[in-house]
């Protein structure tokens, strides 16, 4: 590092692949930093440019940067600033975790990041999930959403869908068509990853396929009934005690 110093904010880019973080956080961000101003520094890195105008790309603080935007700050605002040199790698994994803890980033631009650290660098999954506090199967989980037809990618980038209901449509990765068709729905409709894994089961298994049974029976317990990926019936019943396992065990079988 060369020590914190300040860039203007005209000189400060967005990283690639890009990252926002989640509605809710922005709106605090701005308020904060229209309140106070940036106070923690971003980290940067030089991209290049000429004398007059170098460009940098932010590493950390990419909420941050939005937010100063949001308040109307002008292009020769001075933002504090640690430039650090780092290679492209180095960068998208540093961003990757560095704006995950701090500033809540979407999580498919945490996949997107997780993707590129994968798929262009050649880190495996157990060193990204290292980095994030995880484990190799939610990173692999993550990262097969980019399996999925390019159009709910696409509808996943713009925040058009959730993460969540992404993932409900994998059963039918190798049916680009069907995915289109439920894409439609899922937006039409706003629907969420329950009733997309309902739409699923039901192309994959027609009428054998369970519509999802999620219900409290007062007093006794909680029921959560669906197909499975495999067009098998999963059951799970949450008694309070026996005599409410028998008043489970019966609501179940007349809604079946």
């Amino acid at each position: 590092p060369q020590g914190t110093d300040t860039r203007r904010l005209d000189q400060l880019n967005l990283p690639q692949p890009g990252i926002r973080s989640s509605r809710k956080k922005m709106d605090e961000l701005v308020a904060s930093v229209a309140a106070v101003g940036v106070v923690v520094p971003l980290v940067v890195r030089l991209l290049g440019g000429s004398k007059k105008r170098e460009e940098y790309s932010v590493i950390a603080g990419v909420g941050r940067l939005e937010a100063l935007r949001r308040t109307g700050a002008g292009p020769d605002y001075l933002v504090p600033c640690v430039v650090v040199e780092v290679d492209d790698a180095e960068a998208t994994l540093l961003s990757l975790v560095e704006n995950t803890v701090r500033e809540a980033m979407r999580p498919f631009d945490e996949a997107e990041a997780a993707r590129v650290l994968v798929g262009d660098y050649g880190f495996t999954q157990e060193r990204v999930a290292e980095a994030l506090g995880t484990n190799q199967t939610t990173v692999s989980r993550t990262l097969a959403v980019f399996e999925l037809d390019r159009a709910v990618v696409a509808a996943l980038r713009r925040g058009d869908i959730e993460m969540g209901t992404a993932r409900a449509l994998l059963p039918l990765k190798e049916d680009a068509k069907a995915q289109r068709r439920l894409l439609g729905h899922i937006i039409k409709d706003n629907l969420n990853a329950v009733q997309v894994s309902a739409l699923v089961a039901n192309d994959l298994f027609g009428a054998a396929a369970l519509a999802p049974l999620r219900y409290t029976v007062a007093g006794a317990g909680k029921v959560d009934a669906r197909t499975t990926r495999a067009g098998k019936l999963k059951v799970v019943l949450i008694a309070e005690d026996r005599k409410g396992l028998e008043r489970l065990m019966a609501s179940v079988g007349k809604k079946l």
